[in-house]
């Protein structure tokens, strides 16, 4: 998968960088790591003498971060309210209902894992929990519509105790 090996990549950029950093304090286990690390990490190095340290690159992010860590403190102040009033448990119980085009911006997933819920969606039919508007943005807290995934435990499942399409894909279910 895309975002899999996405992950798997930027997991060994920081370890290729991180590595030398650490050599001179923990040479021994910096030793180890370097004997069982993949070419892409070690590359020519033979021993932590052989290492030099190589900076990260730059990378542009597609998403106005003011904006959202503005929307996400908003939505965490609800959230907590639901919390404190027994109303939910995790947030994973919860959708957002925005026509924001910043978010609509990002990739799916990554907006509903940036707020760790279930959905955002345009519109929904579930109960109102609460609101807040970013900017002219408005955004509305509703329960998820989904079942919870046995899995991934997010609401996105059409029947209890199955799998969500997500899940069921990744198992080959």
């Amino acid at each position: 998968d895309f975002a899999r090996r996405s992950s798997q990549s930027a997991m060994a950029m920081i370890a290729k960088t991180l590595l030398p950093l650490v050599a001179p304090v923990i040479t021994y286990t910096a030793d180890e790591l370097l004997e069982y690390a993949p070419a892409v990490i070690k590359e020519e190095a033979n021993d932590v003498f052989d290492l030099t340290y190589q900076p990260l690159p730059v990378v542009e992010i597609g998403m106005d971060e003011t904006y959202m860590l503005a929307a996400r403190e908003a939505f965490f102040e609800i959230v907590d309210r639901l919390k404190k009033e027994s109303l939910i448990k995790q947030t994973l119980e919860l959708g957002i209902v925005t026509s924001s085009d910043k978010l609509a911006r990002l990739n799916p997933k990554d907006a509903e894992d940036w707020f760790v819920v279930s959905e955002i969606a345009a519109s929904a039919e579930s109960e109102t929990l609460g609101e807040f508007e970013v900017g002219s943005d408005r955004f509305v807290i509703v329960r998820a519509s989904g079942q919870k995934c046995p899995r991934c435990w997010r609401y996105a499942a059409s029947k209890a105790d199955t799998l969500c399409p997500r899940c069921a894909k990744v198992l080959n279910v």
